[in-house]
């Protein structure tokens, strides 16, 4: 039997190391990322010129908060502000285009960030993400008296992938590979269904917020990454049907 994966991320994955492999890997994008400017960069520089640390909760954040920073012709060097990313993946962007280290919570999830954040003597922090993204956080924050400022550098939209729309065709020789809850609500517009129960292919997911996701939508969860970035769930998925095999 021949695997057709599918990668549903925005990010391309680095698939060259799998050529060797009798398995077919498709990078099949459902959701598509815009770049959009906050209001107000002010607010934003008060809580930076204060030191306050700045959370990025997702790699687009990061790009997204470069590409104002740039419109905005600012330097980042400017300020020295700790950094904390929600995973590696952030983790690393941070590092390609600022060229700075972060914190990273241990189990790299947004609901682990206060344990980071109780280290620090002030509760002020600039939070830097995307139209869709989750209330825990910021609903801990607001009930533990943190001063805060939300950034929205980036909307997420659902992204009707014909290339995926005609390849798929929900065997069980098939694996969907989930990077966040909005590829697999991207997924379900891709096939014009409301929920997961009729797809007999294998669905993996990067971590268990998309985890969560998939159940909810009534889907069985084939293998949640013990690493939540983006090469990991594709080695640790081939690793485990190879070994199956």
């Amino acid at each position: 039997m021949t695997w057709n994966i599918y990668f549903t991320g925005t990010k391309v994955p680095e698939l060259n190391r799998f050529s060797h492999l009798e398995i077919n890997i498709y990078h099949t994008p459902t959701i598509q990322i815009n770049y959009t400017e906050p209001e107000s960069f002010q607010k934003v520089e008060g809580f930076l010129n204060k030191g306050a640390p700045i959370i990025f909760l997702s790699r687009n954040g990061v790009i997204g908060f470069q590409k104002w920073l740039k419109r905005l012709d600012k330097s980042f060097e400017h300020w020295s502000n700790p950094l904390i990313a929600v995973g590696s993946e952030t983790s690393l962007e941070i590092e390609r285009v600022f060229h700075r280290s972060s914190h990273v919570p241990e189990n790299q999830r947004a609901k682990d960030i206060p344990e980071i954040l109780k280290t620090y003597p002030h509760k002020q922090a600039i939070l830097i993400t995307g139209n869709r993204s989750r209330p825990e956080l910021p609903r801990w924050m607001t009930e533990n008296g943190w001063d805060f400022i939300t950034a929205v550098v980036y909307q997420t939209g659902w992204f009707e992938n014909l290339d995926l729309k005609q390849k798929f065709k929900n065997g069980d020789d098939e694996i969907l590979i989930f990077s966040s809850p909005s590829t697999v609500e991207g997924f379900l517009q891709t096939i014009c269904q409301n929920d997961l129960k009729s797809i007999q292919s294998k669905l993996v997911s990067i971590g268990p917020t998309t985890s969560r996701e998939i159940e909810k939508l009534s889907g069985r969860v084939f293998l949640e990454a013990a690493n939540p970035s983006i090469n990991s769930v594709i080695s640790e998925t081939i690793n485990l049907i190879t070994h199956v095999q």
